[in-house]
Formats: structure tokens, sequence, C-alpha cells
């Protein structure tokens, strides 16, 4: 039996450093797959039941990055709620500054 296993990778710069965190993801017992994401800061791993977060987590905190579990998905969209809440941020303010630009014609 397998698993899905999203993660946020923190501090990754570049493609390159999405390359390195899947390898190394890749490398850990017990993994079928890691895709890394460099723009959504995102990992998607499959691995066997039983494989912990924390061994995840270990293997790319050896490359100096920093992976903490997403939430499950929060709506039929299949946002989590961490994404939900910065686009909340974003957007907010956006449609703040956009009603008073509209406003002001």
């Amino acid at each position: 039996m397998t698993q899905a296993i999203a993660l946020r990778i923190e501090g990754m710069t570049c493609v390159s450093c999405a390359e390195h965190v899947e390898k190394a993801l890749e490398q850990v017992r017990g993994v079928h797959t890691a895709a890394v994401s460099y723009p959504k800061e995102k990992a998607e791993v499959t691995t066997d039941a039983g494989v912990g977060i924390e061994l995840l987590a270990a293997a790319v905190a050896t490359l100096g990055y920093r992976a903490i579990a997403v939430d499950t998905p929060a709506d039929h969209r299949g946002m989590t709620t961490t994404r939900m809440a910065t686009e909340a941020n974003y957007t907010l303010p956006l449609s703040a500054v956009a009603g008073l630009r509209w406003r002001q014609h």
C-alpha cells in the first residue's frame, strides 16, 4: 500500500535546488516517486505506507532546506489551507486598491 505526501519546501532559490531536493527524496527508503516544484515550493512524494514525514524532512534538511507537511486539500479545487491563506493575503488588499481606483474615476 502506498501513500501520497505533500511537503512545502522552504529555502530553495532556483530550479537546481528543486532537482537536488527531488534526488534526496528519491534516495529515502520506501519512496517510489518524488516531484519537486521550485515555483510552487512544493514536493509531491509517493511512498510505502508507514514512511514518516520526519524521514523525508530529514533528507531535505541535509541539503539545508526545510520541509513542512502540507495540509490536505481544503476544498474541491484542491487548494491547501496554506495556499488559501496566501491567496487571501494577496487578493484582499488588491481588491481594496482596485475598488478605490474604480471609485476615483
